[in-house]
């Protein structure tokens, strides 16, 4: 028995619609007959879709004297670092100058992510712990310290918004600060 060739013609009666604007979508209807049939449409996931970026800085949220991690609150500066991805995969990165401006104290950041509104900042520690904790001691006066916080996160629920943030806390004394801080999120 000889193949015969298949048609698809993807009907699009009822794409885009306000439930799925914005994102890549695929015909999984099976429509094949040419026939003028409702297609079903759905969310694309997977490698062969457009990923979603973000990226956003912050000049300097406020640091702490708290012995307890607190969260760095990238929201409350208007820059809030949120992704809404379109596939189950992120990286989250975020980055700046460590300091804590006591020398022989110093400060311990780590990144984070979750669901709903971003944390303030002071705010108590909320969200996923993600990547390694960094963890820097100030040598001189006014020392600082490059940092970057980076992970790759899998299991997301497509079209969920998920906010990413640092928590931060001082180690024996002084001001534990993240300045000019970057936040960058990507699928891959």
């Amino acid at each position: 028995m000889a193949l015969q060739p298949v048609t698809m013609y993807p009907a699009i009666f009822d794409a885009p619609n306000a439930a799925n604007a914005g994102l890549f979508l695929q015909n999984q209807s099976g429509n094949t007959t040419g026939q003028n049939q409702v297609a079903n449409w759905a969310p694309m996931v997977g490698s062969n879709v457009a990923a979603s970026i973000v990226q956003t800085k912050a000049a300097a949220p406020t640091g702490t004297t708290s012995a307890t991690a607190v969260m760095g609150g990238m929201g409350d500066l208007g820059t809030p670092a949120i992704i809404t991805p379109i596939s189950d995969r992120v990286i989250f990165e975020i980055g700046g100058i460590a300091k804590n401006g006591t020398i022989s104290d110093g400060g311990t950041f780590d990144l984070r992510y979750g669901t709903g509104a971003a944390p303030a900042n002071g705010a108590a520690v909320v969200g996923t712990a993600i990547g390694q904790a960094v963890t820097i001691t100030e040598a001189v006066a006014a020392g600082q310290s490059g940092i970057v916080l980076k992970a790759f996160v899998a299991g997301l629920t497509p079209g969920t918004a998920y906010w990413f943030d640092f928590s931060q806390l001082a180690v024996t004394g002084g001001t534990a600060s993240l300045a000019n801080v970057y936040a960058i999120a990507f699928e891959y």
